[in-house]
């Protein structure tokens, strides 16, 4: 028996792309090119880098080839050709198109008749054309590598680590425009020449601009001493001299707020104090102090948080917290030592033993965010659930139980690491 014939191994995509690039340029050179496909082949050409280098010369090798080819045949076949496809009718599809690619008159015009006639047909145009893309798609590939590694801005001061196209960063390192990453729990912070700054907060990934930054996610403080450009996932934020800004990407969406000066993205401008998401206004909110007992955080927005470390001294202590919707109080949290009772309008009070020491202090978590209203205790979820409204929260009793309580709306208002060379005051 026979050997079964092994099965051939499927085209790679390079291997597809360059027999695409080999097939358009045939069509080129035999003008047979639709418009469609004119704008193919020139599209290959003028990808960047590597990959339109690669298809210029796979291009460049078939123009050649047909150039060849082209020479080989000879001017006396060539007329032969021509003088017998000339004499035939023009119904038959494989005639027509003969003569269109060699050249040949309309039907009914004399047919070349001695060698004086002879007309080699024109390849130096062709020659002229085939250097010139291949030259044009080596220089657009210099350029964009030069762009690539043109020096944009510099690291100031790097907390945890970071790094520049896979190599760690150090204060002093050169950023071009490949993509910085910033693991989660550290912070870069970026300079440049004109005095702008920004600091990223990982877990993020950005790309440095002449006079701006490109976030595809994670946390960024931008102070602009020049007018400085963001790149969002889904908006383009102008930031004008002078101001100071948060932003915070997650899942392609973004926030942003200004702290001081003015920014605009599309169909907004932003002042002082405002924050903008989803193509909405609203303001921007942030203390460092717990908002006096009873008093509402501010007007609902969708996204808040408030944090604090309850600190207990004594076992009847409690601390309540009220979240608060456009129909009213949505719920009530109320804090004792060693547990939480949650109270909805309508419904029985349900109780949540807490882990740990009773009298323990425990830090807390209360936060609006992507449409659900969260609660973490000492970094651990107590509960999670849908909230589609903007809300605020309200501080009802226990302040005095309260350390460290910090409340914002949106983007946080300060980097989580402070900055050695000093970071502008969000409060302007």
């Amino acid at each position: 028996m026979s050997e079964p014939t092994p099965m051939p191994s499927p085209a790679t995509p390079t291997e597809n792309r360059e027999a695409r690039v080999s097939e358009l340029a045939v069509g080129f050179a035999l003008g047979e090119l639709a418009d469609q496909e004119l704008r193919e082949f020139y599209d290959y050409l003028r990808e960047p880098g590597d990959t339109g280098a690669a298809a210029a010369r796979v291009a460049w090798l078939q123009l050649g080839v047909v150039t060849d080819l082209r020479s080989g045949m000879g001017a006396v076949f060539q007329d032969e050709i021509r003088h017998k496809i000339s004499t035939i009718g023009r119904s038959d599809r494989f005639t027509n198109a003969m003569r269109e690619r060699m050249g040949g008159k309309p039907a009914g015009l004399a047919p070349v008749a001695t060698a004086e006639a002879r007309r080699q047909l024109p390849m130096w145009p062709l020659l002229v054309l085939a250097a010139l893309i291949f030259l044009g798609a080596m220089a657009v590939a210099s350029r964009s590598q030069a762009a690539a590694n043109e020096t944009v801005c510099t690291v100031a001061e790097v907390q945890g680590e970071a790094t520049l196209g896979g190599a760690p960063l150090v204060p002093g390192t050169a950023i071009d425009r490949r993509q910085v990453v910033v693991p989660s729990g550290s912070q870069l912070c970026l300079a440049w020449k004109d005095g702008s700054r920004a600091v990223v907060a990982g877990p993020a990934n950005a790309v440095a601009q002449t006079a701006g930054l490109s976030l595809t996610n994670g946390a960024a403080w931008i102070s602009a001493s020049a007018p400085f450009v963001c790149g969002l996932p889904d908006d383009t934020l102008r930031i004008e001299t002078g101001a100071v800004v948060a932003m915070l990407v997650e899942d392609n969406h973004s926030t942003t707020a200004v702290a001081r000066g003015r920014a605009a993205i599309t169909g907004l401008t932003l002042a002082a104090e405002d924050m903008a998401q989803a193509g909405s206004r609203f303001p921007w909110m942030h203390s460092l102090a717990p908002a006096a007992t009873g008093a509402a955080s501010g007007p609902r927005v969708p996204e808040w948080s408030f944090a604090a470390t309850i600190a207990w001294k004594d076992a009847a202590e409690r601390v309540e917290l009220a979240v608060i919707d456009a129909q009213g109080e949505r719920l009530r949290l109320q804090f004792a030592p060693g547990h939480l009772t949650i109270t909805r309008p309508g419904a029985q009070p349900s109780d949540h033993p807490l882990a740990g020491a009773p009298m323990a202090g425990s830090s807390i978590v209360l936060a609006a965010h992507r449409s659900h209203l969260s609660l973490r205790r000492s970094g651990v979820s107590v509960f999670e659930e849908g909230m589609p409204e903007a809300t605020s929260v309200s501080l009802l009793s226990g302040a005095d139980v309260l350390k460290d309580a910090v409340f914002h709306s949106g983007p946080a208002p300060l980097p989580p690491f402070a900055v050695r060379s000093g970071w502008p005051d969000a409060g302007g």
